[in-house]
């Protein structure tokens, strides 16, 4: 991707430390990028902003991640700005204020592209001074990260059933004891343990695990008795075990 602006700009002030990276001689480039450039692969399209002329220069990578064909005409920033998701349109005071001081600045947004789909972007440019100071130029890279961000919400999503059915588990057990221990049908039980978890106003989640852990420490073999001290002592902000030693005696209990 070449420019076709006159004004000379020179590299923006960055981080001026010495060297230290070099520590062990050279790498190769595989080296370098196996370091650097770990995990999900990436589109990543180059962009040039003159803020003099107002002209754009964007690299086909671009036109990929904004679903265009390369041989449509491009409406510069305002079209890029019409893409931008309504509900990320506010730029940050940081990404802006970073931009004027001449800083390198990133920033993620979803765009909208050609055909209606929703992508996220993350957008790092680099602001560069010319001769006189001002900043003439902006440019630098689009990367589409949706990829990484539908990931991310399967691993939360996944999290979230796993937890759900841990949690459903844990009720269950604990429903199931108080039917044999104390001779209540499953709605009893039920309404025993929720009544339990109300009265000291924690999960029901929590109350299961507290009751289970009682009887597993006391053991099932009072009955009713073992059954509602284990419920009187349900308290809030107490972490126990999932009771799974006190399942196999009252399993065998029941046989």
């Amino acid at each position: 991707m070449t420019t076709t602006s006159s004004t000379t700009i020179t590299p923006s002030t960055g981080d001026r430390r010495p060297e230290a990276a070099k520590q062990g001689g050279p790498v190769s480039t595989a080296e370098a990028a196996a370091a650097l450039g770990a995990g999900t692969s990436l589109l990543v399209g180059r962009y040039r902003v003159d803020l003099g002329t107002g002209a754009c220069l964007w690299s086909p990578e671009i036109d990929v991640i904004h679903g265009r064909s390369a041989l449509d005409t491009f409406g510069g920033l305002a079209e890029l700005r019409s893409r931008t998701h309504p509900d990320d349109a506010k730029v940050a005071p940081s990404t802006l204020d970073a931009a004027r001081r001449g800083r390198v600045f990133a920033a993620a947004h979803r765009v909208v592209d050609a055909r209606g789909r929703a992508r996220t972007v993350l957008v790092v440019g680099d602001p560069r001074r010319d001769r006189s100071g001002v900043v003439g130029e902006i440019g630098g890279y689009a990367v589409d990260v949706s990829s990484v961000v539908h990931e991310a919400v399967e691993r939360e999503a996944d999290r979230a059933v796993t937890r759900a059915m841990a949690t459903s588990a844990v009720v269950e057990q604990a429903v199931g004891a108080l039917m044999v221990l104390a001779g209540l049908d499953a709605a009893e039980a039920g309404r025993t343990l929720a009544g339990a978890a109300s009265e000291v106003d924690v999960p029901v989640a929590d109350a299961a695990r507290q009751v289970l852990a009682h009887l597993a420490a006391h053991g099932p073999d009072g009955g009713a008795a073992a059954v509602r001290e284990a419920l009187a002592a349900v308290q809030p902000g107490a972490k126990h075990d999932n009771g799974a030693r006190l399942a196999r005696r009252i399993t065998r209990r029941a046989r």
